[in-house]
């Protein structure tokens, strides 16, 4: 008996052996999802590259579907991943586009000295109102204290005062008062006394604020009645008739 003997369509599975139908004898594509018991095909039923995006249920893949080192940027959609999709200390420079950050990338206090480059700061890199002269001079104790006087305030004290209308800008390393007064000196014309009390220093240095033109000239009071340890200053303008001038200036004393 064979295939002529048997009417087409009349043969049943029961009449099948087990195992006697195989894929040589089922036609190429002629089997559908209902032919298939449920979780029956394995790995090893897919052909090459037969599975895409289309038999995949969105959604429905994790880390653990995906192969090591196997995506690529190319298989991620631009500006889709954040800050969760990273690994804590994962990213190394060569990851970030140089240039690419910028001041609001970078956390409040978290770079120190070694992260700066030697020399790149600036003044304009420097906000002034943060500064504190007892932070660094201070310590180092390179200058004792220093002090902006506005010298040529019309109700300029002749007795000694500490007030911030005249010793606008002012600190002492030592921790005491700063004093100033003005008062006309017979030999040398108006002359303006700071004292810093508490500091030992012996030298001074003085810079009018404005003009470029102007030049001082200071000394430490000895001796004196009341101005002991005091920096005496009378300033000068370059060319001027008068024998000397009033304008605001800086002194600092070391």
């Amino acid at each position: 008996m064979d295939s002529g003997d048997i009417i087409n369509g009349e043969v049943k599975r029961p009449d099948l052996a087990r195992g006697a139908v195989n894929s040589g004898k089922v036609a190429n594509g002629s089997l559908r999802s209902i032919d298939v018991r449920n979780g029956t095909l394995r790995l090893a039923d897919l052909g090459q590259d037969s599975v895409d995006g289309s038999k995949v249920l969105d959604g429905s893949l994790t880390g653990t579907d995906i192969g090591n080192s196997s995506l690529t940027g190319a298989d991620i959609a631009d500006g889709s991943l954040t800050g969760a999709d990273i690994g804590n200390s994962s990213l190394t420079g060569a990851d970030i586009a140089n240039g690419s950050l910028t001041g609001a990338d970078i956390g409040n206090s978290s770079l120190t000295g070694a992260d700066i480059a030697n020399g790149s700061l600036t003044g304009a890199d420097v906000l002034e109102s943060t500064l504190n002269f007892n932070d660094g001079t201070c310590q180092t104790e390179l200058i004792k204290g220093f002090a902006q006087v506005n010298a040529d305030h019309p109700d300029f004290p002749s007795a000694f005062t500490t007030s911030t209308t005249f010793l606008t800008r002012r600190h002492n390393c030592a921790g005491g008062t700063i004093q100033t007064k003005r008062f006309f000196n017979t030999d040398v014309g108006t002359t303006v006394l700071v004292r810093f009390n508490g500091v030992n220093a012996t030298n001074a240095l003085v810079g009018a604020l404005t003009p470029s033109d102007i030049h001082a000239v200071v000394h430490r009071q000895i001796n004196g009645t009341g101005n002991h340890g005091a920096f005496e200053i009378v300033l000068h303008r370059s060319g001027a008739t008068a024998s000397n001038t009033l304008e605001d200036f800086v002194i600092l004393v070391f």
